[in-house]
């Protein structure tokens, strides 16, 4: 059996280092962990230096280019948060219910 589709969620909030995301590089999605949060004096939004294995290198992005790395597993949608996976909750919003304690 196919997975489906991921669906949108919401960003809320930026990310934090050891979050599991997606970011859009080369034409594609591409499964990284934020490895470091850089705050440029002046600016509004934070960048992301998130870490990929295959290749390893890292790669800085924008909160634009990112979103929240979702997993299927049996026959439901967890987001993965500082090492936490959780399930998303809403279906009709499909926010992610994954918090910084």
């Amino acid at each position: 059996m196919l997975r489906p589709v991921p669906p949108r969620v919401e960003e809320n909030r930026g990310f934090e280092v050891g979050d599991v995301v997606d970011a859009f590089h080369l034409n594609g999605w591409w499964t990284g962990k934020v490895g470091r949060v850089v705050r440029e004096e002046g600016e509004e939004e934070p960048r992301y230096v998130v870490k990929f294995a295959v290749p390893e290198h890292e790669i800085e992005f924008g909160k634009d280019r990112l979103r929240s790395h979702l997993d299927w597993n049996d026959g439901k949608w967890f987001c993965s948060r500082n090492g936490k996976a959780e399930e998303l909750v809403n279906p009709g919003r499909w926010s992610c219910n994954c918090s910084h304690q």
